[in-house]
C-alpha cells in the first residue's frame, strides 16, 4: 500500500514538473483607466516616488521608505520596509515624458517583476493603461521557476484588485492636484 501511495506522489510530481514545460515563462497583467487630465499632468505624479504612498495599492502605515537615486525619472529608487509587505525595492528604468514609465521590483531577494504605466492621449484627457510583466525564466532555483509557472495562471485574479484600487488612488489624487 505504501509503496503505491509514493508511486502515484513520484508520477503525479513528475507529471507537474513535465506539464510546466507547456506553460507560459511570461506573465502579463494590464488594467486601465480614463482621467481628465493631460497625458503631461498624470506623467508628473507619477515619474517619482513623492506620491507613491498616496496612490500605491500596497501602501500600510507601517512602511518606512527610503528614497535615493534621481528624485525624478530613470535612476530613482525607492526601498521600504514594512511589517506587513516585507521589504523591497522599486527604481524607474525608463522614463519617457508623458509616454511611458517603467519600473523594475524586487521583493527581498525573492524575484523582480516589471512595472509600466503607458500614457495615451483620449478624447476625454488620458488613458493610463498599468502593467505587470514578469519572466519566469530567469528565476534560478528551477523549483521555483516551474512552481511559478503554475502560480502565473493565477497571476491576474491576484493583483486585478490592487491595480484597480490604484488606479483609483491615482485618478483622486490626479483630480486634487488638478484643482
Amino acid at each position: 500500500m505504501l509503496r503505491k501511495f509514493l508511486m502515484f506522489l513520484i508520477v503525479l510530481l513528475l507529471g507537474l514538473i513535465v506539464g510546466s514545460f507547456f506553460l507560459p515563462d511570461r506573465v502579463l497583467v494590464e488594467r486601465s483607466i480614463e482621467l481628465k487630465q493631460k497625458p503631461a499632468e498624470v506623467f508628473s505624479l507619477l515619474n517619482g516616488f513623492q506620491h507613491y504612498s498616496e496612490w500605491s495599492p500596497w501602501h500600510d502605515e507601517s512602511m518606512q521608505y527610503l528614497p535615493s537615486g534621481s528624485e525624478r525619472g530613470r535612476g530613482a529608487v525607492l526601498e521600504w520596509q514594512s511589517v506587513h509587505r516585507g521589504e523591497g525595492r522599486l527604481e524607474i528604468t525608463e522614463s519617457i515624458a508623458w509616454e511611458k514609465i517603467t519600473t523594475r521590483m524586487e521583493f527581498g531577494g525573492s524575484g523582480e517583476v516589471y512595472s509600466r504605466f503607458l500614457f495615451q492621449r483620449s478624447s476625454t484627457g488620458t488613458t493610463l493603461r498599468w502593467q505587470y510583466e514578469s519572466d519566469l525564466s530567469n528565476i534560478e532555483n528551477p523549483l521555483y521557476r516551474h512552481a511559478g509557472r503554475y502560480l502565473a495562471l493565477m497571476m491576474d485574479d491576484w493583483i486585478i484588485e490592487d491595480y484597480d484600487r490604484g488606479l483609483l488612488r491615482i485618478r483622486q489624487l490626479a483630480d486634487a492636484n488638478s484643482n
